[in-house]
């Protein structure tokens, strides 16, 4: 049986003319494909029809194309028996998307994420109905909705995914979707305190945003294992303190070799593809690690602003105030803790005095009002800042002391 690889090839015209013994031979071919394309021609327009818009016949060319490229081609074989072994090619690759559609709905945490709920509830579950239809052949080749979920290297929108379109394209895309999700479903039990700590420090909601959940975790547990040598996304003020002593003396490629190395041979081999890209967003982004909120909401009763704080009346009170009564004095007037920062900002203090201050307020509520700044200007640590201010610095003082 003489038999063609089609990878090389784009169209049915390409590989009839490539495999002519001699011009009778193509000839004989090309009347063949005329006639298959007829017949499909009458499946696209349900027998009512046996000619169509330009638009729609390429639709038809294109839609066969994709179904001769899905198998070797037979050239002592009639065409529409190449066309059906496509086909079947096809169903087995429209199968394998299904059975991981049904493994990535089993990861219940995924569907906390607006954007990846969408995904499949939208989305995947339109393209998979087309390819159930009378005309399923027609769709096969590209997808009716776009996937804009991004992988580890980015928006598929931007990426040609090397090529691939239709079926090709969602079975390249779930097979590397579900080997991300396998890894992010290793802290599936951190991941609502995650979500917290990052609504806390980020002030939005992490199942909002369209992120890639692979990056993300992967900064966060690989962190923590170069920290502790174990894997967790969920990192303490400690543990950054720690991560800034030892960075310096790290070479980060031996640690993210001992980071993936009890993982599975696919997901080792799936990180390692991505090394150079997960490093260097890896360097590029340590301010921007997530740090667990150590305390409640209701310590010091922290909100942003109070209600119906005049601010300038407030300052000019607070200027004869002894320092020492100042605490009670915010408590009192029920201010927000940005009014309190506007109110730090205003005063004019000796060291002394701020450590008074300080120590009136407490170590507990000034540790808040460090965690209050990093949120504030969304940074990693409070050192971070560019930004010099007395009180800061006198703030940091205080709570270096108090350890």
């Amino acid at each position: 049986m003489n038999k063609v690889k089609t990878t090389s090839f784009t169209s049915i015209p390409e590989i009839l003319s490539a495999n002519a013994k001699d011009a009778y031979d193509l000839q004989k071919h090309f009347k063949e494909y005329e006639e298959v394309l007829r017949e499909y021609v009458q499946r696209f327009t349900h027998q009512q029809s046996s000619s169509l818009s330009r638009e729609d016949y390429e639709k038809v060319c294109k839609a066969l194309d994709y179904l001769i490229i899905h198998t070797d081609y037979h050239a002592d074989m009639p065409l529409k028996w190449n066309l059906y072994q496509g086909t079947l090619q096809i169903d087995q690759d429209r199968k394998k998307i299904e059975s991981i559609v049904k493994d990535c709905q089993q990861m219940k945490f995924l569907f906390r994420f607006k954007e990846i709920s969408d995904l499949f509830h939208i989305d995947l579950a339109q393209i998979l109905k087309s390819w159930h239809e009378d005309n399923a052949w027609l769709y096969y080749g590209y997808t009716i909705c776009d996937i804009t979920v991004p992988l580890v290297d980015g928006l598929p929108v931007f990426l040609d995914m090397y090529g691939a379109k239709g079926t090709d394209f969602v079975l390249y895309y779930l097979e590397r979707f579900l080997k991300e999700m396998k890894f992010c479903q290793l802290f599936e039990f951190e991941i609502d305190k995650f979500c917290r700590s990052y609504k806390s420090l980020r002030n939005i909601e992490l199942e909002s945003l369209n992120l890639n959940l692979f990056t993300l975790f992967f900064q966060q547990a690989f962190s923590h294992f170069i920290v502790s040598h174990t894997k967790s996304i969920l990192l303490t003020q400690k543990d950054i303190h720690d991560l800034k002593q030892k960075l310096p003396s790290i070479d980060l490629t031996q640690a993210f070799f001992c980071f993936i190395k009890d993982f599975d041979t696919d997901l080792q081999t799936y990180f390692s593809l991505f090394q150079d890209d997960l490093l260097e967003n890896y360097r590029q982004n340590l301010s921007h690690l997530i740090i667990e909120n150590e305390f409640e909401e209701d310590v010091w009763n922290i909100k942003e602003y109070g209600a119906n704080i005049d601010m300038d009346t407030i300052m000019e009170q607070f200027q004869w105030l002894p320092v020492e009564e100042i605490p009670a004095s915010i408590q009192e007037m029920d201010m927000g803790i940005y009014d309190v920062f506007d109110l730090m900002d205003s005063l004019y203090l000796t060291k002394e005095e701020y450590q008074k201050l300080f120590h009136a307020f407490g170590k507990e509520d000034c540790m808040v009002m460090e965690r209050m700044l990093i949120k504030a200007y969304g940074i990693m640590d409070i050192q971070d800042m560019d930004i010099e201010k007395p009180w800061i610095e006198s703030l940091l003082t205080f709570i270096k002391a108090s350890h």
